[in-house]
């Protein structure tokens, strides 16, 4: 078996203008360096697909190729006989980055001329919403009780005992492709596997062992996942990764940012006859949603925002 050690950016968004792996792979114990344009062919990005309209799905790489977009994306995975060795050898990784403006927040990144995190997308607004029901002008017009606030949620991590790990073989004689993952959805993770490295997914078994804590963090498929499957399939050697505390924090998905500007009408007995919200909710990486709710009379808002892989 073989051990992965990844090349992280500490940049929260750069070009990649140069790439030198050549004195790692000189290190004792390195069998590859995988880099994101090698890997590319093999592996498609990551996308949270929606039929929602006026949704864009963005990408991400199992590992950066161009560009990064946040701190400790993967840049390239070294692969060694031992997790030190590969440590050691990941170290000897050269990057050159071209700085660029970082995308702090969303209202930063909904502003006029924000630096744009997908360029494809021509905007770092993924998704808008907006749902209606009544005539909440009027309502809050007539309201005995007109209350209003701004609340902010904060990004927060979830910090299991238990960090993230994988480990992957591939029989090139049956063909079966293993994954042992810390993972909540093996069914989710197959499945993506079998579309993005292109396995027949009745090849595909993924073994979800006990993972102790997850708090949401375990149930979305990551790029490790897809990028230690691919190399195993590539280089016929079992491959594993388990993250590190820092590794852990930087990469797994985190709560939403969330900006909401709310006001409340209510008659003279304290019934709630209105109900407006703007809701800006940043997803990191993934950009900014930014959505709208409204409701009259006693109707429940349900503000149901897109889910995309949490970017870090």
């Amino acid at each position: 078996m073989l051990q992965v050690a990844f090349v992280r950016s500490p940049y929260p968004h750069a070009r990649i203008v140069a790439l030198d792996v050549a004195s790692a792979l000189a290190a004792p114990g390195v069998v590859a360096c995988v880099t994101g344009a090698e890997l590319a062919p093999h592996a498609r990005p990551l996308r949270a697909e929606s039929r929602m309209r006026d949704y864009y799905a963005t990408p991400q790489p199992p590992l950066a190729v161009d560009r990064v977009r946040f701190v400790g994306e993967a840049i390239v995975a070294v692969v060694a006989e031992s997790r030190y060795l590969a440590e050691d050898a990941a170290e000897l990784v050269r990057v050159d980055y071209e700085e660029l403006a970082p995308v702090v927040n969303a209202e930063a990144a909904i502003a006029d001329g924000a630096p744009l995190l997908h360029e494809a997308a021509g905007t770092n607004v993924i998704l808008r919403r907006a749902f209606s029901q009544g005539e909440v002008t009027r309502a809050l017009a007539d309201a005995r009780h007109v209350v209003r606030d701004r609340f902010r949620f904060r990004r927060h991590a979830g910090v299991a005992m238990e960090g993230r790990g994988c480990l992957a073989e591939h029989d090139r004689g049956s063909g079966l492709l293993t994954v042992w993952s810390a993972t909540q959805v093996p069914g989710m993770v197959r499945d993506l596997l079998a579309d993005l490295i292109d396995h027949p997914a009745h090849l595909i078994r993924v073994v979800a062992p006990d993972v102790g804590g997850g708090f949401g963090l375990k149930s979305v498929v990551y790029p490790e996942e897809i990028a230690l499957a691919a190399i195993a399939r590539r280089l016929g050697r079992p491959v594993k990764w388990v993250s590190d505390r820092r590794e852990d924090l930087l990469t797994s998905t985190q709560a939403w940012d969330e900006d909401v500007e709310a006001e409340l009408g209510l008659d003279a007995e304290a019934h709630v006859v209105g109900l407006r919200a703007r809701v800006l909710t940043e997803r990191a990486a993934a950009s900014a949603i930014t959505s709208s709710a409204r409701s009259t009379k006693r109707a429940t808002v349900n503000c149901s925002l897109a889910s995309t892989t949490s970017i870090r």
